[in-house]
């Protein structure tokens, strides 16, 4: 595991340092000023297969059949190096940020823009993880107010969690996998002080393989490890169904519990194959036991797990190492079950012989 994080983190370092090269231009000169188009292409999605399977219209254009996902505060696309470039057919996530738009949309300064985006472009650059999304370069465009950020990053193109959660309910072997590859990611960040606070199925992503890949810490804050250093009423928390109890307090500070508890509802998600309608962190709230027995006859193991993690106190609930203990012990238990039914087929076929 050493060696592959190993590799993990020289593949990253190659692709930031090439970005960088790409962007100062010649040795020794004043970094280029250039546009989106200038950098990237559109990598759209082959129109056949846009109609057929996205359900996109024959009249959208490359930019829009490019388009990977519309947040709150901005759009992915899926672009590749232009051909007369020195990135010439990297492809990669590109995510764009309007600073006019999220000013307008927050109601705040120009330079509370600025810290959000900077916060997620450092937490992303201290992040080198397989089952994180990597981080390759930012650039921006245009004037101060009016100007969009650019933070370029690896493209997973398996989709999303919230894509499995919409098909028909993930086969229990692999939602296990799934929730201990997320698991590692949180506990992860999590060492490295850095808060999400936007854990929900659409920010989980799939690569080629259909490994998980965290990704959007565009809410993210960077902490000490166990506290963030923003209150709810500083900046925007996540989905209001993803919430914990805690942060329904008035001023109640974003730590890591309330990664947590984002995760136990991913799991009720993916578990059940249907996505969480409404807050359920309320006390004696009735829609959450039902959700909590609901997975318990699904997965009995993953409805222990979640009724552990969905606790209203968050000083019981348990970490995001503490989960990934539980789900390694898991699979582990798996693994012995299956190497002793295969000893045991193995010594009836040879009785047979």
């Amino acid at each position: 595991q050493d060696d592959e994080s190993d590799a993990n983190k020289r593949r990253h370092e190659e692709l930031q340092a090439m970005f960088e090269v790409f962007m100062q231009g010649s040795p020794g000169g004043a970094p280029r000023k250039l546009g989106l188009n200038d950098v990237f292409e559109w990598d759209p999605i082959p129109l056949k297969e846009w109609v057929e399977k996205h359900g996109g219209d024959e009249e959208d254009d490359e930019k829009e059949r490019s388009l990977l996902a519309t947040g709150a505060f901005a759009k992915t696309y899926r672009m590749k190096g232009r051909l007369d470039g020195k990135m010439s057919g990297l492809r990669v996530a590109v995510k764009a940020i309007a600073i006019h738009d999220v000013r307008s949309r927050l109601q705040i300064s120009v330079d509370k823009v600025d810290a959000m985006v900077k916060t997620e472009v450092e937490a992303l650059k201290r992040l080198t993880h397989k089952h994180v999304i990597a981080f390759v370069g930012q650039f921006s465009e245009g004037e101060k107010k009016e100007r969009h950020e650019y933070i370029v990053m690896e493209l997973a193109s398996g989709g999303t969690l919230a894509d499995l959660v919409k098909e028909p309910p993930v086969d229990p072997e692999k939602a296990v996998l799934l929730l201990h590859q997320l698991a590692k990611a949180i506990t992860y960040i999590h060492d490295q002080g850095v808060m999400h606070r936007d854990v929900k199925a659409n920010n989980v992503l799939l690569d080629a393989n259909g490994a998980v890949k965290l990704a959007d810490f565009g809410l993210s804050t960077i902490g000490n490890g166990t506290a963030s250093l923003m209150s709810a009423r500083d900046t925007p928390v996540g989905h209001e169904y993803y919430r914990s109890p805690e942060m329904h307090e008035i001023g109640g500070e974003y730590a890591a519990p309330n990664d947590v508890w984002a995760f136990g509802c991913v799991l009720l998600e993916v578990v059940q194959g249907k996505f969480i309608d409404q807050q359920i962190c309320q006390k004696d709230n009735r829609r959450r036991e039902e959700l909590l027995q609901e997975v318990s006859q699904c997965h009995a193991f993953l409805g222990q797990l979640a009724r552990k993690i969905l606790v209203l106190d968050p000083r019981k609930r348990p970490s995001a190492f503490q989960v990934l203990q539980e789900l390694d012990e898991d699979r582990k238990k798996h693994r012995v079950k299956e190497e002793k039914l295969a000893a045991k087929v193995t010594e009836k076929v040879s009785q047979l012989d």
